[in-house]
């Protein structure tokens, strides 16, 4: 899913979808998309998901200047990265979702336990618990 803000969970989130088929190396192309910006005037922000594995976040900011406020960097659930153009080669890498949300459930912080809680929960359910 393509955003317009960098902050794909902030205020004035749109998301623009995007969806393509992947070959049979399990690689697809996603054609520019328009974007009017967001609050931070970010180009595009790609947020990769998959089934037992922590969402990853790539925000493509050329001016090179945004920080990435301490909550997101300390979010457990997400692996968000700036960066000034998309990386080339495009080879992203997922992190496994289980030892995450194993070592989230023993946070003192009661908003990131619950949330692994139901993140476990969801694995058990679809059961997707391979590492």
């Amino acid at each position: 899913m393509l955003h317009d803000n960098p902050l794909p969970d902030g205020v004035g989130h749109y998301p623009i979808k995007a969806a393509g088929e992947t070959d049979k190396n399990g690689i697809f192309y996603i054609k520019k998309q328009e974007s009017r910006g967001g609050l931070s005037q970010t180009d595009l922000s790609i947020k990769i998901t998959a089934k037992g594995y922590i969402e990853r976040v790539l925000i493509i900011y050329p001016k090179g200047n945004l920080v990435l406020p301490q909550q997101t960097i300390d979010w457990p659930f997400a692996d968000t990265s700036i960066h000034k153009s998309p990386p080339e080669p495009f080879n992203v890498r997922l992190k496994p979702a289980l030892p995450v949300i194993l070592k989230a459930i023993q946070s003192k912080d009661p908003l990131i336990k619950w949330k692994a809680e139901q993140e476990l929960r969801k694995l058990k359910n679809n059961q997707v618990v391979k590492p």
